[in-house]
Protein backbone atom coordinates (compact mmCIF):
# COMPACT_ATOMS: atom_id res chain seq x y z
CA UNK A 1 0.00 0.00 0.00
CA UNK A 2 1.17 3.58 -0.75
CA UNK A 3 0.53 6.24 1.89
CA UNK A 4 1.05 9.89 0.70
CA UNK A 5 1.50 12.86 3.07
CA UNK A 6 -1.42 13.78 5.29
CA UNK A 7 -3.46 16.89 4.47
CA UNK A 8 -5.02 18.38 7.67
CA UNK A 9 -8.30 20.29 7.62
CA UNK A 10 -10.46 21.87 10.35
CA UNK A 11 -14.23 21.42 10.64
CA UNK A 12 -17.03 22.14 13.11
CA UNK A 13 -18.60 18.95 14.42
CA UNK A 14 -21.42 17.96 16.72
CA UNK A 15 -20.93 15.18 19.24
CA UNK A 16 -23.47 12.52 20.01
CA UNK A 17 -24.61 14.51 23.03
CA UNK A 18 -25.18 17.63 20.91
CA UNK A 19 -22.00 19.50 21.90
CA UNK A 20 -20.33 21.71 19.28
CA UNK A 21 -16.63 21.05 18.92
CA UNK A 22 -13.88 21.85 16.43
CA UNK A 23 -11.94 18.93 15.02
CA UNK A 24 -8.78 18.72 12.99
CA UNK A 25 -8.93 15.97 10.40
CA UNK A 26 -5.91 14.24 8.91
CA UNK A 27 -7.17 12.33 5.89
CA UNK A 28 -4.86 10.01 4.05
CA UNK A 29 -6.00 8.13 0.91
CA UNK A 30 -5.15 4.43 0.88
CA UNK A 31 -3.76 3.55 -2.55
CA UNK A 32 -3.17 0.07 -3.82
CA UNK A 33 -0.15 -0.99 -5.83
CA UNK A 34 -2.10 -0.39 -9.06
CA UNK A 35 -2.70 3.27 -7.96
CA UNK A 36 -6.37 2.69 -7.24
CA UNK A 37 -7.83 4.45 -4.16
CA UNK A 38 -9.30 1.75 -2.01
CA UNK A 39 -10.17 3.84 1.07
CA UNK A 40 -9.30 6.71 3.37
CA UNK A 41 -7.60 6.63 6.76
CA UNK A 42 -8.66 9.49 9.04
CA UNK A 43 -7.21 10.75 12.28
CA UNK A 44 -9.51 13.15 14.12
CA UNK A 45 -8.31 15.41 16.97
CA UNK A 46 -10.50 17.64 19.13
CA UNK A 47 -8.81 21.07 18.90
CA UNK A 48 -11.66 23.11 20.40
CA UNK A 49 -9.57 24.42 23.28
CA UNK A 50 -6.68 25.38 20.99
CA UNK A 51 -8.96 27.21 18.55
CA UNK A 52 -10.73 29.02 21.38
CA UNK A 53 -7.36 30.05 22.85
CA UNK A 54 -6.15 31.30 19.46
CA UNK A 55 -9.36 33.32 19.07
CA UNK A 56 -8.97 34.81 22.54
CA UNK A 57 -5.34 35.68 21.81
CA UNK A 58 -6.33 37.41 18.59
CA UNK A 59 -8.94 39.49 20.42
CA UNK A 60 -6.42 40.23 23.17
CA UNK A 61 -3.79 41.36 20.63
CA UNK A 62 -6.28 43.68 18.97
CA UNK A 63 -7.29 45.07 22.36
CA UNK A 64 -3.62 45.38 23.37
CA UNK A 65 -2.88 47.45 20.27
CA UNK A 66 -5.77 49.76 21.18
CA UNK A 67 -4.51 49.93 24.77
CA UNK A 68 -0.96 50.76 23.66
CA UNK A 69 -2.27 53.49 21.39
CA UNK A 70 -4.33 54.87 24.26
CA UNK A 71 -1.39 54.79 26.69
CA UNK A 72 0.87 56.40 24.09
CA UNK A 73 -1.61 59.23 23.70
CA UNK A 74 -1.82 59.60 27.47
CA UNK A 75 1.98 59.69 27.80
CA UNK A 76 2.19 62.27 25.02
CA UNK A 77 -0.32 64.43 26.86
CA UNK A 78 1.58 63.96 30.14
CA UNK A 79 4.82 65.02 28.47
CA UNK A 80 3.12 68.12 27.12
CA UNK A 81 1.81 68.88 30.60
CA UNK A 82 5.34 68.43 32.00
CA UNK A 83 6.71 70.82 29.41
CA UNK A 84 3.99 73.31 30.31
CA UNK A 85 4.79 72.82 34.00
CA UNK A 86 8.51 73.39 33.38
CA UNK A 87 7.76 76.57 31.48
CA UNK A 88 5.50 77.75 34.30
CA UNK A 89 8.13 76.93 36.92
CA UNK A 90 10.96 78.56 34.99
CA UNK A 91 9.04 81.78 34.33
CA UNK A 92 5.95 82.23 36.49
CA UNK A 93 7.50 81.05 39.77
CA UNK A 94 11.04 82.37 39.42
CA UNK A 95 9.91 85.92 38.70
CA UNK A 96 8.08 86.37 42.06
CA UNK A 97 11.09 84.91 43.87
CA UNK A 98 13.37 87.43 42.20
CA UNK A 99 10.99 90.20 43.29
CA UNK A 100 10.96 88.94 46.88
CA UNK A 101 14.73 88.81 46.96
CA UNK A 102 15.07 92.16 45.20
CA UNK A 103 12.67 94.05 47.45
CA UNK A 104 14.23 92.46 50.53
CA UNK A 105 17.62 93.70 49.39
CA UNK A 106 16.19 97.23 48.91
CA UNK A 107 14.82 97.13 52.46
CA UNK A 108 18.23 96.22 53.83
CA UNK A 109 20.08 98.81 51.78
CA UNK A 110 17.68 101.80 51.94
CA UNK A 111 15.81 101.27 55.19
CA UNK A 112 18.38 99.55 57.38
CA UNK A 113 18.47 102.53 59.76
CA UNK A 114 14.75 102.07 60.46
CA UNK A 115 15.15 98.36 61.17
CA UNK A 116 16.59 96.99 64.37
CA UNK A 117 18.94 94.03 64.42
CA UNK A 118 16.10 91.49 64.63
CA UNK A 119 14.32 93.07 61.66
CA UNK A 120 17.45 92.95 59.54
CA UNK A 121 17.99 89.33 60.54
CA UNK A 122 14.45 88.42 59.49
CA UNK A 123 14.90 90.04 56.09
CA UNK A 124 18.17 88.14 55.74
CA UNK A 125 16.28 84.91 56.39
CA UNK A 126 13.71 85.89 53.75
CA UNK A 127 16.48 86.37 51.20
CA UNK A 128 18.17 83.08 52.15
CA UNK A 129 14.91 81.16 51.79
CA UNK A 130 14.14 82.83 48.46
CA UNK A 131 17.59 81.79 47.22
CA UNK A 132 17.03 78.23 48.46
CA UNK A 133 13.62 78.06 46.76
CA UNK A 134 15.18 79.31 43.55
CA UNK A 135 17.74 76.49 43.76
CA UNK A 136 14.98 73.91 44.27
CA UNK A 137 13.17 75.24 41.20
CA UNK A 138 16.34 75.05 39.09
CA UNK A 139 16.92 71.46 40.24
CA UNK A 140 13.32 70.48 39.47
CA UNK A 141 13.66 71.95 35.98
CA UNK A 142 16.85 69.94 35.47
CA UNK A 143 15.09 66.77 36.67
CA UNK A 144 12.22 67.29 34.20
CA UNK A 145 14.67 67.93 31.36
CA UNK A 146 16.48 64.69 32.14
CA UNK A 147 13.26 62.79 31.42
CA UNK A 148 12.38 64.68 28.22
CA UNK A 149 15.61 65.39 26.39
CA UNK A 150 16.61 63.09 23.54
CA UNK A 151 19.68 60.96 24.31
CA UNK A 152 22.69 61.74 22.13
CA UNK A 153 25.17 59.05 23.07
CA UNK A 154 28.83 59.38 22.17
CA UNK A 155 32.20 58.09 23.41
CA UNK A 156 33.15 59.88 26.65
CA UNK A 157 36.27 60.02 28.78
CA UNK A 158 34.81 60.09 32.28
CA UNK A 159 38.21 60.55 33.90
CA UNK A 160 38.70 63.85 32.09
CA UNK A 161 35.17 65.02 32.94
CA UNK A 162 35.68 64.18 36.63
CA UNK A 163 39.01 66.00 36.69
CA UNK A 164 37.45 69.16 35.20
CA UNK A 165 34.64 69.14 37.78
CA UNK A 166 37.11 68.80 40.66
CA UNK A 167 39.23 71.63 39.26
CA UNK A 168 36.19 73.94 39.29
CA UNK A 169 35.32 72.97 42.87
CA UNK A 170 38.87 73.57 44.04
CA UNK A 171 38.91 76.92 42.23
CA UNK A 172 35.74 78.17 43.94
CA UNK A 173 36.53 76.57 47.30
CA UNK A 174 40.28 76.93 47.50
CA UNK A 175 40.36 76.67 51.27
CA UNK A 176 39.52 72.96 51.11
CA UNK A 177 42.36 70.45 51.33
CA UNK A 178 40.98 67.34 49.63
CA UNK A 179 43.02 64.43 48.30
CA UNK A 180 41.48 63.51 44.93
CA UNK A 181 42.35 60.25 43.15
CA UNK A 182 41.07 59.59 39.61
CA UNK A 183 41.64 56.35 37.74
CA UNK A 184 42.92 57.24 34.28
CA UNK A 185 41.15 56.75 30.94
CA UNK A 186 37.80 55.51 32.21
CA UNK A 187 35.60 55.60 29.12
CA UNK A 188 32.00 54.86 28.23
CA UNK A 189 29.32 55.67 25.68
CA UNK A 190 26.59 57.98 26.96
CA UNK A 191 24.90 61.34 26.58
CA UNK A 192 27.49 64.04 27.34
CA UNK A 193 25.16 66.60 28.91
CA UNK A 194 23.35 64.10 31.15
CA UNK A 195 26.56 62.33 32.16
CA UNK A 196 28.13 65.64 33.14
CA UNK A 197 25.06 66.42 35.27
CA UNK A 198 25.29 62.98 36.91
CA UNK A 199 28.98 63.43 37.75
CA UNK A 200 28.43 66.99 39.00
CA UNK A 201 25.74 65.79 41.41
CA UNK A 202 27.75 62.85 42.74
CA UNK A 203 31.00 64.79 43.05
CA UNK A 204 29.17 67.78 44.54
CA UNK A 205 27.71 65.50 47.19
CA UNK A 206 31.10 63.97 47.99
CA UNK A 207 32.63 67.44 48.22
CA UNK A 208 29.83 68.62 50.50
CA UNK A 209 29.75 65.63 52.84
CA UNK A 210 33.54 65.65 53.34
CA UNK A 211 33.51 69.35 54.28
CA UNK A 212 33.70 68.49 57.99
CA UNK A 213 36.19 65.67 57.54
CA UNK A 214 39.85 66.22 58.39
CA UNK A 215 42.13 64.83 55.65
CA UNK A 216 39.20 64.41 53.23
CA UNK A 217 39.65 61.89 50.42
CA UNK A 218 37.55 61.41 47.28
CA UNK A 219 38.28 58.91 44.50
CA UNK A 220 36.76 57.89 41.16
CA UNK A 221 37.41 54.40 39.81
CA UNK A 222 35.83 51.53 37.93
CA UNK A 223 35.92 47.77 37.49
CA UNK A 224 34.12 45.20 35.37
CA UNK A 225 31.32 43.16 36.91
CA UNK A 226 30.54 39.50 36.15
CA UNK A 227 28.86 40.52 32.87
CA UNK A 228 31.99 42.46 31.79
CA UNK A 229 29.99 45.64 32.28
CA UNK A 230 31.94 48.61 33.68
CA UNK A 231 30.78 49.69 37.13
CA UNK A 232 31.91 53.20 38.04
CA UNK A 233 32.40 54.19 41.66
CA UNK A 234 32.79 57.52 43.45
CA UNK A 235 33.91 57.04 47.04
CA UNK A 236 34.64 59.43 49.90
CA UNK A 237 35.50 59.32 53.59
CA UNK A 238 32.89 61.88 54.63
CA UNK A 239 29.77 61.82 56.76
CA UNK A 240 28.31 58.66 55.23
CA UNK A 241 24.78 57.58 56.15
CA UNK A 242 22.81 54.80 57.83
CA UNK A 243 22.19 51.98 55.33
CA UNK A 244 18.72 51.27 56.75
CA UNK A 245 17.57 54.42 54.93
CA UNK A 246 19.35 53.61 51.66
CA UNK A 247 16.09 52.81 49.86
CA UNK A 248 15.00 56.46 50.25
CA UNK A 249 18.29 57.91 49.12
CA UNK A 250 17.30 58.44 45.46
CA UNK A 251 13.75 59.70 46.07
CA UNK A 252 12.86 63.32 45.32
CA UNK A 253 13.11 65.60 48.38
CA UNK A 254 14.43 62.76 50.56
CA UNK A 255 17.45 63.78 52.62
CA UNK A 256 19.32 61.71 55.21
CA UNK A 257 21.05 64.68 56.85
CA UNK A 258 19.71 67.80 58.49
CA UNK A 259 19.80 71.03 56.48
CA UNK A 260 21.57 72.55 59.48
CA UNK A 261 24.44 70.10 59.00
CA UNK A 262 24.59 70.00 55.19
CA UNK A 263 22.56 72.21 52.88
CA UNK A 264 20.80 70.76 49.85
CA UNK A 265 17.49 70.32 48.02
CA UNK A 266 17.04 66.55 47.99
CA UNK A 267 16.78 66.46 44.19
CA UNK A 268 20.36 65.76 43.07
CA UNK A 269 20.41 62.00 43.66
CA UNK A 270 16.92 61.63 42.16
CA UNK A 271 18.37 63.26 39.04
CA UNK A 272 21.30 60.83 39.09
CA UNK A 273 18.91 57.88 39.26
CA UNK A 274 16.81 59.23 36.38
CA UNK A 275 19.93 59.70 34.23
CA UNK A 276 21.13 56.12 34.78
CA UNK A 277 17.63 54.82 33.99
CA UNK A 278 17.63 56.78 30.72
CA UNK A 279 20.79 54.86 29.81
CA UNK A 280 19.31 51.47 30.85
CA UNK A 281 21.69 51.48 33.79
CA UNK A 282 21.34 51.73 37.55
CA UNK A 283 22.83 53.44 40.59
CA UNK A 284 23.21 52.30 44.18
CA UNK A 285 25.17 53.26 47.27
CA UNK A 286 26.95 51.74 50.23
CA UNK A 287 27.95 53.67 53.32
CA UNK A 288 28.57 53.71 57.04
CA UNK A 289 27.78 56.64 59.29
CA UNK A 290 30.90 58.72 59.87
CA UNK A 291 33.03 56.55 57.57
CA UNK A 292 32.10 57.76 54.10
CA UNK A 293 30.05 56.52 51.18
CA UNK A 294 30.49 54.73 47.85
CA UNK A 295 28.19 55.48 44.93
CA UNK A 296 28.16 52.96 42.08
CA UNK A 297 26.56 53.42 38.67
CA UNK A 298 26.37 51.72 35.29
CA UNK A 299 25.18 52.77 31.86
CA UNK A 300 23.49 49.55 30.76
CA UNK A 301 24.23 46.91 28.14
CA UNK A 302 25.17 49.42 25.44
CA UNK A 303 28.42 49.95 27.27
CA UNK A 304 29.63 46.37 27.65
CA UNK A 305 33.40 45.96 27.42
CA UNK A 306 34.08 49.70 27.16
CA UNK A 307 36.38 49.44 30.16
CA UNK A 308 39.71 47.81 29.35
CA UNK A 309 40.45 44.95 31.70
CA UNK A 310 43.46 45.61 33.85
Amino acid sequence: MKNPDKSPSTHRNITSDGKNITCEWYNTPLIADDNQVIGIASLVTDVTNRINTETELKVYREHLEELIELRTTELTNINKELESFSYSVSHDLRAPLRHIDGFSQILLEDYSQRLDEDGQALIGRIRNNATHMGLIIENLIQLSRVSRNTLRCEPLNLSSMVEEIFEKLQHYDGSRNVTVTIQRDLKTVADHQLTHALLENLIGNAWKYTSKTENAEISFEASNNDQSEPVFCLRDNGAGFDMQYADKLFDVFKRLHSANDFEGTGIGLATVKRITQRHNGKVWAEAETGKGARFYFTFGNNNLNTLDKQ
